[in-house]
């Protein structure tokens, strides 16, 4: 979808997003921020965030600790925290 956009350094993703799609973001290299309103994790298809400089992914305070246990994203625990 975004693959190659080095243009994109933050993305909001809705809460209707179910699943994000192999190498969505794969080469994005200035993407470092992602705010995502879904209280269920997307499902990740296999290299979302290849090649992205991601430091921060913000998820509705009462899902922290779910996507934390997701199995597509345990790769991310130590950068998921709550919106504010």
């Amino acid at each position: 979808a975004f693959q190659n956009c080095i243009g994109l350094t933050s993305m909001e993703i809705p809460d209707f997003i179910t699943s994000i799609g192999n190498s969505a973001f794969d080469g994005c290299s200035n993407l470092n921020l992602i705010i995502i309103q879904s209280i269920e994790p997307p499902i990740l298809e296999t290299n979302v965030f290849l090649n992205t400089n991601l430091t921060n992914i913000y998820v509705p305070v009462e899902s922290v600790d779910i996507y934390k246990v997701a199995p597509e994203w345990v790769n991310y625990t130590n950068i998921i925290s709550a919106i504010v």
